[in-house]
């Protein structure tokens, strides 16, 4: 997770998309960036991804969005 955690959230993305090569998107990324709900999140959590929604800036929204796919559920087969 780049966002969801912390107080800079545009920092971070700022700084990933200069910085970073390739980046796999996490569970707070795909909420903060509006590609899935909260179902599962407790209330702090909920809190904290509802500011950094707001905080972020369109193209950080942008670049959360577009990130490789992650997290995937994959089902053991052993």
């Amino acid at each position: 997770d780049l966002v969801g955690y912390g107080p800079r959230p545009n920092e971070v993305a700022d700084w990933c998309r200069q910085t970073l090569r390739a980046c796999v998107r996490g569970n707070h990324d795909k909420v903060s960036a509006g590609l899935d709900g909260m179902d599962g999140y407790n209330v702090v959590a909920m809190a904290s991804l509802e500011w950094t929604k707001r905080q972020l800036s369109p193209a950080n929204l942008e670049y959360l969005r577009t990130l490789t796919r992650g997290p995937l559920e994959y089902k053991q087969l052993w």
